[in-house]
């Protein structure tokens, strides 16, 4: 078996934005290969994860606290937010990922974990999310060649 490690690194980009990493990696114990894969994970997205939790167990107000923490490094002067429902701070969440995880591929997925991902916006019309089968992706051929009781998602 292997140990979780984190760690931590931190470097300036571009001057004047602070840029945190918190790598979630195997290590391998005594006598042991190396690890096949790594996942890394930003410091922001792991503070926005909080949140987006406590919000969803109703700790509505624990949720704010947090993300207002996320949003104060940001803003000068900070700009907090308060008073909001779950629903509001399920969106305010979603928004503050938007704005902090941009480069990181994230969106979709947050989009369809929150169940947003097939409603309209400004550039996504609303007859284009009528098929639901867009927010499972087409298994390939050669897994599905691997188990021949793996059936091909819908609409693919």
């Amino acid at each position: 078996t292997t140990r979780l490690q984190f760690v931590s690194m931190s470097k300036t980009l571009a001057g004047f934005l602070p840029f945190c990493l918190i790598a979630a990696m195997t290590v391998p114990l005594a006598g042991q290969s190396a690890p096949k894969s790594r996942k890394a994970a930003t410091e922001v997205e792991l503070a926005t994860a909080k949140p987006e939790a406590e919000n969803e167990l109703g700790q509505t107000a624990q949720a704010l606290i947090d993300i207002n923490t996320v949003r104060a490094r940001v803003f000068n002067p900070p700009k907090p937010l308060a008073g909001l429902t779950q629903t509001q701070v399920r969106d305010a969440i979603l928004k503050e990922r938007l704005f902090e995880l941009t480069d990181e591929g994230k969106r979709r997925q947050d989009l369809i974990r929150m169940g947003q991902y097939n409603r309209p916006w400004e550039w996504k019309a609303a007859s284009s999310l009528t098929q639901p089968w867009r927010i499972l992706m087409p298994i390939s051929d050669v897994v599905r060649g691997t188990n021949p009781k793996l059936e091909q998602n819908p609409g693919y």
